[in-house]
């Protein structure tokens, strides 16, 4: 995607109505959603405390990027839950500086924003139990309101 597209994506989903219709859309396509609805509730419970956050990103892993988790070498895979504590815990601090950031309102010309937003993509991305895609569908857990999965 240009960058031209990814600005145009965010503002179309700064509009409440589009927004709603695509997870409308989303809702009745998707047949996993109950693993992100637990997982959702065990980081909700208690999002500071590290034994819910492990839990509730390891189920959406597993559930969630079943297909390509379980292509993984059987050490990468059992490495799963120390990268994420690691991957957390180097990114606590930037975690929580974004904490009342929102993605309706976030301001693309923030460079430090900018920069947080990708050292922590990039902390947890890095590990290779975790990739991009199980980042993005981690970090949403922890900041839904932030990050897209």
């Amino acid at each position: 995607m240009r960058k031209n597209e990814v600005i145009k994506y965010i503002d179309d989903i700064k509009d409440l109505k589009k927004f709603l219709k695509y997870c409308k859309k989303y809702h009745e396509e998707e047949d996993v959603d109950i693993a992100y609805l637990v997982s959702r509730n065990v980081i909700s419970k208690n999002p500071h405390n590290i034994s819910f956050i492990l839990a509730g990103a390891k189920l959406i892993i597993i559930t969630w990027n079943a297909l390509r988790f379980q292509r993984l070498p059987k050490g990468v895979r059992e490495s799963l839950e120390n990268d994420i504590r690691e991957a957390y815990t180097e990114s606590k601090l930037d975690l929580e500086k974004i904490k009342g950031e929102r993605l309706e309102n976030l301001s693309l010309s923030d460079d430090d924003l900018k920069k947080t937003i990708k050292r922590i993509f990039q902390e947890f991305s890095s590990k290779k139990s975790i990739g991009f895609t199980g980042a993005s569908k981690i970090l949403h857990l922890l900041n839904p309101y932030l990050f897209m999965m």
